[in-house]
């Protein structure tokens, strides 16, 4: 079941657990997957950047991965 939400400018469609799935703005698309623990794993931006996130046992992030490469920060904004 998806359900689509608009702030005004931008559109959502969320997942059965409330998670954003998509997210369409005027700059393009965002797409947000996530694990059967309803964690977040992967952000595609609109520019294609790819942020990873990986958990370990006690379902905590121990890493985040941009574009393939290890960081310790969060996504950045596209310039």
């Amino acid at each position: 079941m998806f359900h689509l939400n608009s702030n005004g400018k931008n559109q959502f469609t969320y997942d059965r657990q409330g998670g954003i799935v998509e997210e369409k703005s005027p700059a393009g698309i965002r797409l947000f997957s996530y694990n059967s623990r309803h964690q977040q794993t992967r952000v595609e931006t609109e520019s294609g950047n790819v942020q990873e996130n990986r958990y370990d046992v006690e379902n905590l992030r121990f890493e985040l991965l941009d574009n393939g490469r290890k960081n310790s920060g969060e996504l950045k904004e596209d310039d």
